[in-house]
């Protein structure tokens, strides 16, 4: 993995997408893992408890009440609960209901954050959302990919970078020691 600012840039000129941590080879090497043993089992525990989630989601009256099916809190932070596995699990089975679910909380949440309505700036969750669009990214038609983007780098990526840079030291070895 790089960490060289720009190193995207030849992926992004053949219309790839950088995936953060799972491409097209890892979710080939994950299904093959899902048809036999602990991984079989662990995808059936999965459709037994995210397909109904993803029903509630389509089945929801507006983007609002999809998002609250997903949206937690965490120490105060955002946490939209089970959205990176129901990503995996609508790639891993291609379960079109999970991915519709997917993308209509991913579009949800940037609407709202773009619009300044979602309530919380993104800090702190964007983890699980870009964990979920990294794994439907390709299914993504590119008008719903823009908006997503536009809120991940906007309220995700720009606000965690506002909110820890006066906070935090630039060495990964003692992040955790505040500076107030």
């Amino acid at each position: 993995m790089s960490f060289t600012f720009g190193c995207a840039k030849p992926l992004y000129r053949k219309h790839i997408h950088p995936r953060l941590l799972v491409g097209p080879n890892e979710l080939e090497q994950m299904r093959q893992r899902t048809r036999g043993g602990v991984g079989k089992r662990l995808l059936a525990g999965m459709r037994t408890r995210l397909r109904p989630v993803a029903l509630e989601i389509l089945a929801a009256a507006d983007d609002k009440a999809a998002r609250a099916v997903v949206d937690g809190a965490y120490f105060g932070r955002p946490l939209w609960h089970f959205l990176d596995e129901l990503a995996a699990l609508g790639r891993l089975d291609q379960d079109q209901n999970c991915l519709r679910a997917v993308r209509r909380i991913l579009l949800a949440i940037a609407d709202a954050g773009n619009a300044g309505t979602l309530g919380h700036n993104g800090t702190g969750a964007l983890s699980i959302v870009a964990n979920a669009y990294d794994l439907i990214h390709d299914c993504l038609p590119d008008a719903d990919r823009r908006p997503i983007n536009e809120w991940m780098l906007d309220c995700g990526i720009r606000a965690t970078l506002a909110e820890v840079r006066p906070h935090h030291f630039r060495s990964a070895g003692v992040n955790s020691a505040e500076i107030r």
